[in-house]
């Protein structure tokens, strides 16, 4: 074994087995016995499929020492945490008393694994049972390639769509409005490139060819000293120097798109903290009917993302807006108790000022082009389309595979639920047919 092999393997078991907290997926004594409950089949079927790339007696050795780290050391302090900031918050706006919150997610943190944060999210301290028709964000991307192999999902449909240069000029040739590229750095060269880009564009986003979440992210601009920027969090790069390090550290994880800085649909600059961009997440899902010979693109989630402020320690927080799939209308947010009281006011705020947009421009268009995009990776269940609307219209920023559940869920209720039920969470988009 070569020495780059090795140094990926050490860095590979230290995130696994030090720096990891949690199990991949629920962990539960009741997968020692069968269960009726389809629910607890499923979830063990997510953890299971976590282990696919893993010799599996090296894999159960794993998962067995990261339950044992988490029952023994970390369960009971993630409870205390969350209960300090939020149990006298819910006994007062919801009168449960705070022994009886306490009591549920622990027990819920001991036998299924779940942490607190998302016992909290779900408000499964009103409904304990319901902990099963939720999908957690350890088990979210075994969920999305098991929910995609009903399909026939292949290898290079995912790495199509992980490559966003690659994805951007397929889907360009198409017709689909895509965001620019200005350059692609697959290997470390010194800001002065930046800045020159800079001086060429103006402001340039930083981000990564097959990352996700925004990891390593950032915003560069000129000033008369040189250069600064701000990471995707939010977080200042005051200077040149600050934007060497952001830029160090992104190429250390992947290959580096500079693309432009996307102006705001003027009907919609108003809302953003800053003048910074809003996105709207698109979720397309494919549903295949062999027998009719039909395949209809349906809208499973859609919400505006806008910047709203800043944190106390000076991180972007986000107003999550809901939007009527068939209307484009925006909807009441799904505000979690976790959110501090600056953040609540804050997301409420940009929606009473929606209220005078009350229609997200372009919602039709926009539709019929995420629906446009999804039908050239007919094996992927579910893709989530970010979009950013400029004056122009809509220009597509990037697909993703492996994306978060929370928000729909937090509004529409559990992923599991539904698909055990054989319904997709309400509302639903009547469908595109191809």
């Amino acid at each position: 074994m070569t020495g780059d092999k090795l140094k990926r393997l050490s860095r590979a078991l230290r995130r696994e087995l030090i720096q990891r907290r949690l199990p991949h997926g629920l962990v539960s004594p009741a997968y020692l016995w069968p269960s009726a409950d389809e629910r607890v089949q499923i979830h063990r079927a997510l953890w299971w499929k976590h282990g696919d790339r893993w010799p599996r007696p090296l894999w159960l050795a794993a998962e067995c020492w990261l339950w044992l780290r988490w029952v023994c050391w970390h369960a009971v302090p993630a409870c205390r945490r969350i209960l300090r900031r939020q149990a006298s918050i819910v006994e007062r706006e919801e009168g449960i008393s705070c022994r009886i919150q306490g009591l549920r997610i622990l027990k819920l943190a001991f036998f299924w694994c779940i942490p607190p944060r998302e016992s909290y999210r779900y408000r499964l301290y009103r409904v304990p049972n319901a902990a099963l028709d939720y999908v957690y964000e350890a088990e979210t991307f075994a969920y999305h390639v098991w929910r995609s192999e009903l399909l026939g999902l292949k290898a290079d449909s995912l790495r199509r769509l992980q490559d966003k240069l690659r994805l951007a000029d397929e889907l360009a040739e198409i017709g689909i409005p895509v965001v620019a590229t200005f350059a692609m750095a697959r290997e470390y060269c010194e800001a002065p490139w930046l800045e020159m880009l800079v001086k060429k564009h103006g402001r340039v986003f930083c981000k990564a060819n097959s990352g996700n979440q925004g990891r390593g992210a950032f915003l560069a601009w000129g000033t008369p000293d040189g250069i600064a920027g701000q990471t995707f969090s939010g977080a200042s790069l005051p200077d040149a120097v600050a934007v060497e390090v952001a830029w160090r550290q992104l190429l250390a994880e992947d290959s580096a798109l500079i693309q432009p800085y996307l102006e705001n649909h003027p009907d919609l600059a108003p809302l953003a903290y800053n003048k910074e961009t809003i996105t709207v997440r698109f979720i397309s899902q494919w549903d295949a009917d062999p027998d009719k010979g039909l395949s209809i693109c349906r809208c499973l989630s859609a919400t505006l993302e806008v910047p709203a402020g800043r944190t106390a320690n000076g991180d972007t927080f986000y107003a999550i807006l809901p939007i009527h799939p068939e209307t484009g209308a925006f909807m009441p947010p799904e505000l979690s108790l976790i959110a501090e009281q600056a953040v609540r006011d804050a997301v409420f705020s940009v929606q009473y000022a929606a209220q005078v947009i009350s229609l997200l421009p372009n919602w039709n268009r926009l539709t019929e082009l995420s629906c446009r995009a999804h039908a050239g990776l007919p094996d992927i269940r579910a893709i989530a389309w970010d979009w950013v609307l400029t004056p122009s219209g809509p220009v597509l920023l990037e697909g993703n595979f492996g994306w978060r559940t929370a928000t729909a869920q937090a509004r529409q209720g559990g992923l599991i639920f539904s698909l055990m039920n054989g319904r997709m969470p309400q509302p639903i988009l009547a469908g595109i047919r191809f």
